[in-house]
């Protein structure tokens, strides 16, 4: 197995069926410094439940500098993921305007990286049974600057794993050098009992400095059985599991949850000092379900003028229903 160990490396329109340290990989990349890999069109063997090291791009440790644009990804449990062993050890830079489709858990899965930027991709969903989550960007543990802006996750099929798009835990910002999470459209669907309670964007463990603003979310999971109970789906969750984040200020954001669950999950009001201009719409679409839950802030907020009360802010927000292109497109629809 070729081994690269330069300072520069580039791979233009080279197609290749992995790249990385991978059980399925035909390069090892490592130690290396102002990598480009650009233009390729990449693909792993036997990706399955089982095969969790058949990722297509993985970046190890004392990898930084790299640039991960205009490609194509049709596979791999991962499809594009960092073993860094250290916090900040990984400065991968950019991952910019890739396609990235078929993977069978998560589309972009990074640990303990510094200064990323993630721009302009487009991640869809690779689901091909039932019972397994997706994320769309997974982060845990970065540090540093963050541009996390205008990429399409759509994680929309027919299969009960639960989805998750944008998952940030861990991620810390500074006052001076807040993260960025701007203009991304967010479309989680499914159907069943999920392994994961769909959510399109999740802040979480510890996460502090973020600015999430001009986003589209949209949220659905059907009811697989008549009679059956939908999963409690949330468009936008902040501090779902502990009470730690702060200083996330949520503006101009389009919220849709078409299931039980919320349009906003807030679980402590120090979470979110910075919240107005957005659009908020939760409204079950089943026969099945009881009346429906608008958002939640520290506790059950029944419409926006009791959100607006819980919050003394959000005096320019609305609740309306949004109209979308469609699922896999959060575009606004003409007329």
């Amino acid at each position: 197995m070729p081994h690269f160990f330069s300072s520069v490396v580039f791979l233009y329109d080279f197609p290749m069926s992995s790249i990385g340290w991978t059980d399925a990989s035909d390069e090892d990349i490592t130690h290396l410094f102002y990598v480009v890999v650009d233009g390729c069109i990449i693909r792993v063997k036997n990706t399955s439940s089982l095969s969790q090291n058949a990722n297509a791009l993985v970046i190890g440790d004392s990898v930084s500098k790299c640039s991960f644009t205009n490609n194509t990804i049709d596979s791999g449990y991962y499809a594009i993921t960092t073993k860094a062993t250290i916090a900040g050890h990984n400065g991968f830079d950019t991952i910019s305007n890739n396609t990235i489709h078929g993977f069978y858990n998560r589309g972009i899965n990074l640990f303990n990286t510094n200064d990323m930027v993630i721009t302009q991709n487009r991640i869809e969903s690779g689901a091909t049974a039932d019972s397994k989550a997706l994320y769309g960007i997974y982060m845990s543990g970065h540090t540093g600057l963050l541009s996390l802006e205008q990429n399409q996750v759509y994680l929309v099929d027919d299969y009960t794993g639960g989805k998750r798009g944008i998952s940030l835990y861990n991620v810390i910002g500074t006052s001076a050098r807040r993260g960025k999470v701007y203009n991304n459209m967010v479309s989680c669907y499914g159907v069943g009992k999920a392994v994961v309670v769909p959510m399109g964007i999740v802040v979480d463990s510890a996460s502090t400095y973020l600015n999430l603003y001009f986003n589209s979310v949209s949220v659905y999971a059907s009811a697989r059985n008549t009679g059956a109970s939908e999963p409690t789906c949330r468009a936008i969750s902040i501090g779902e599991k502990v009470d730690n984040v702060t200083n996330i200020n949520l503006r101009d954001n389009v919220m849709s949850n078409l299931s039980a669950g919320y349009s906003l999950y807030a679980k402590t009001a120090i979470a979110i000092p910075s919240i107005d201009f957005n659009v908020y719409y939760s409204a079950p679409h089943s026969a099945n379900q009881a009346a429906r839950k608008f958002a939640f802030w520290g506790a059950d907020v029944a419409d926006l003028a009791a959100l607006r009360a819980a919050t003394n802010a959000d005096q320019h927000s609305i609740e309306e229903e949004p109209v979308f292109v469609g699922s896999d497109d959060l575009h606004m629809a003409s007329g």
